[in-house]
């Protein structure tokens, strides 16, 4: 009779080894909402963009290996790259203390394409300034505003570094449209009298059925066929095109790769994975630091 009411009786002890080896649900939930709500948010567009790229090429959607992969990088970079927005505010251009200057190192203007700001251009300013280039500053450019607006602005910009580096020429990195605005200056505003070279990253220089998708002016301009990107890659500008055959924002994918240009091809690589790709920042390097040489497609591993 004792025996049984000794196990019948409560336990205050195991309520609290309870409590402590469950945590309450209501605490981590809110915490995983967010980034899991970014991550889809990410990778919505890009899932998209590789079926939209599949029926470009007459080829069955389908998810292999490789695609999951483009897809679930972009969903992570795109999600980092909304959570920096509220550290990319426009700044003045500053001089970077290097160990050793690059020689032949000129100042380097990086563009983001929009939506992104100038925060996500920060992990490549930073392995272009280790590697010897004191003057490397980021820009924002204004979303849904025409090719020639956004030149206009890029220009101002431009003019600004240079003469806070005391120079006459600047070399341009531009990633995705911006890479069309940054041409537009070049070859239509003069641009060609203050810039060394021009190197783009996944610019859809020929159009991009993607545009679709978006709204306003300058998306009808984006479209395949446009005459507004007639003629666009600037002739007394050397010009290197980056891009990926499994972007799933520039489609097809031959026009990050325009006739008149250098073109890389960084295969596997995603859209706005390129702002955090070893590769593409040794390709950006690269450019910036040798001789031109011909247009013929280079593979980078």
């Amino acid at each position: 009779m004792v025996e049984s009411r000794y196990r019948c009786a409560h336990d205050p002890w195991q309520d609290a080894r309870l409590s402590f080896a469950e945590p309450p649900i209501e605490l981590t939930a809110p915490l995983l909402i967010l980034p899991l709500g970014l991550l889809i948010w990410g990778c919505i567009p890009a899932l998209a963009g590789v079926a939209v790229q599949a029926s470009d090429t007459g080829e069955h959607f389908q998810l292999a290996r490789k695609t999951i992969a483009v897809v679930a990088r972009e969903g992570a970079v795109r999600s980092l790259v909304r959570l920096l927005k509220p550290f990319g505010r426009d700044g003045d251009p500053v001089r970077t203390e290097v160990s050793e200057v690059r020689s032949g190192a000129l100042p380097v203007l990086l563009i983001p394409s929009p939506p992104a700001n100038r925060a996500a251009m920060t992990f490549l300013a930073t392995f272009l300034t280790h590697r010897g280039l004191p003057w490397v500053h980021s820009v924002n450019v204004s979303k849904g505003t025409t090719l020639d607006a956004q030149a206009t602005d890029l220009a101002e910009k431009a003019a600004k570094l240079a003469k806070a580096a005391g120079v006459d020429k600047i070399d341009v990195v531009a990633h995705g449209i911006s890479g069309l605005a940054a041409a537009w200056w070049i070859r239509h505003l003069g641009g060609d009298a203050h810039v060394r070279r021009l190197i783009t990253i996944g610019t859809p220089w020929s159009g991009t059925r993607m545009a679709v998708f978006q709204r306003g002016t300058l998306a009808r301009t984006l479209l395949p066929g446009a005459a507004i990107l007639d003629d666009l890659v600037p002739k007394n500008v050397p010009t290197i095109a980056i891009g990926s055959p499994t972007d799933p924002f520039v489609v097809p994918s031959a026009s990050a790769h325009p006739e008149g240009a250098v073109a890389v091809v960084l295969d596997g690589a995603g859209h706005t994975d390129l702002l955090i790709s070893a590769r593409a920042f040794r390709a950006v390097f690269t450019a910036l630091s040798e001789p031109m040489g011909d247009s013929s497609p280079a593979e980078v591993s």
